[in-house]
C-alpha cells in the first residue's frame, strides 16, 4: 500500500510539470488511431515474486477506445537448504489471461490525457509445489489449477512523449471470482481434489504501467 501511495503522490506532484509541456507540435497530424501496448507488472518483486507482462492493442473511435490485452505471468522459487542430499522447498505458478476494456479518453492534442472506463477479464492458472525432503525420499507433490472471472472500473493517465510513443499508469477497482482446485499425491496415492471458491472486491495496490506505440 505504501508503494501505491508513493506512486499516486509522484503522479500528483508531476501533473503541473506534465501539463506545462503543452501540446504536440501543431504541424503534426494526429495519427493515434491504433496502438500496440506493452504492460509490465511486478517489477518491484522481480526475483523474489511474481513477474507479469502483457501485450495488447488500443483502438480509438472518437473519444472512446477499446483495449484487448493478453497477459502472462510466471513465478518460481527454489529454497536452498544448504544440506547435502537434501532438496529444498520448490513452488511454481503460471498464469495466462485475457482482458477487454472500454475506455473514455478525449482525443485532444494535449500530451497528458486522463481516461476512465470499465473492463472484464478471464484468467487461468496452474501451479505445483513440492516440500523440502531428502533427495532419495518419497515426497508429496501438490498440483493446483484455477480460473478467475473479473470485472473492474479503471482510472488512469497517459502521457505522450510524441505522437507515436506514450507511457501510462492506472489503478483498478474490481470484483474477482476465483475457483481453485488442488490435489496432493504421495507416491502412488492421491488425495481427493480440494476445491476453493474466493470472491473479493478490491483496489489493485500496484499500478499497471504501459508503454504504447501508436501508428
Amino acid at each position: 500500500m505504501k508503494k501505491s501511495m508513493l506512486f499516486a503522490a509522484v503522479l500528483f506532484l508531476t501533473l503541473p510539470a506534465l501539463y506545462g509541456q503543452g501540446n504536440k507540435e501543431k504541424n503534426e497530424l494526429d495519427t493515434r488511431r491504433h496502438g500496440l501496448l506493452f504492460e509490465v507488472e511486478g517489477l518491484n518483486r522481480l526475483g523474489v515474486g511474481p513477474y507479469g507482462c502483457g501485450i495488447g492493442k488500443k483502438m480509438f473511435c472518437g473519444d472512446y477506445a477499446v483495449r484487448p490485452t493478453l497477459a502472462f505471468s510466471t513465478f518460481k522459487s527454489t529454497e536452498n537448504p544448504g544440506l547435502p542430499d537434501y532438496v529444498g522447498d520448490t513452488d511454481s505458478r503460471t498464469k495466462i489471461g485475457i482482458d477487454l476494456d472500454f475506455l473514455k479518453q478525449r482525443n485532444t492534442p494535449s500530451r497528458l490525457q486522463l481516461y476512465y472506463g470499465v473492463g472484464i477479464g478471464y484468467e487461468m492458472q496452474k501451479g505445483k509445489r513440492e516440500p523440502a525432503h531428502e533427495s532419495q525420499a518419497t515426497v508429496s507433490k501438490t498440483d493446483s489449477s484455477g480460473s478467475t472471472l473479473r470485472a473492474r472500473a479503471i482510472v488512469g493517465m497517459e502521457y505522450f512523449l510524441n505522437k507515436h510513443i506514450s507511457l501510462s499508469g492506472e489503478y483498478q477497482l474490481g470484483y474477482d471470482h476465483t475457483i481453485l482446485k488442488s490435489k496432493t499425491t504421495y507416491g502412488t496415492t492421491a488425495s481427493p481434489e480440494l476445491k476453493t471458491t474466493i470472491s473479493d472486491f478490491k483496489i489493485r495496490t500496484g499500478p499497471r504501467l504501459t508503454l504504447g506505440l501508436y501508428f
